[in-house]
């Protein structure tokens, strides 16, 4: 208490804090009429909300896609060029290609993609089998 006394210069009047916030809270209630006004906005937004995003053409959609073409381009560009090097006995410029790939971490990127384009389908699929059970 000494610590609050020493920050605040003097006592602290607990009572009148505790009043203070105990009207704030209770000006925060709202009314039944209050409470369903805010409640039809609240939905007028989700759905004004759904309108715009369940289109899959939105931009967040192009740029997912636009991204995930980008990687999986990047791996088998790699990949097939690693093997064409190794096939011409260009064996370094194989290594430093694949070393390359390493680095950039396209594998894990490739992995990636591939798991969230495709994992939900199947974990949806199981889940189907599972409630069948």
């Amino acid at each position: 208490m000494s610590l609050l006394n020493n920050l605040f210069g003097g006592k602290i009047d607990s009572d009148g804090a505790f009043k203070d916030i105990a009207s704030k809270v209770d000006d925060s209630k709202f009314t039944l009429e209050e409470q369903s006004r805010f409640e039809m906005a609240k939905a007028d937004k989700q759905a004004e909300f759904y309108e715009k995003s369940k289109d899959e053409n939105t931009i967040r959609s192009k740029s997912r896609r636009f991204a995930t073409y980008l990687v999986l381009i990047n791996f088998f560009v790699s990949f097939w060029m690693v093997v064409a090097l190794y096939i011409y006995g260009k064996t370094e410029a194989a290594i430093f290609v694949k070393d390359l790939a390493v680095e950039w971490k396209l594998v894990a990127a490739f992995f990636a993609v591939i798991v969230f384009f495709f994992s939900g389908y199947y974990v949806m699929k199981s889940i189907e089998k599972f409630k069948k059970k």
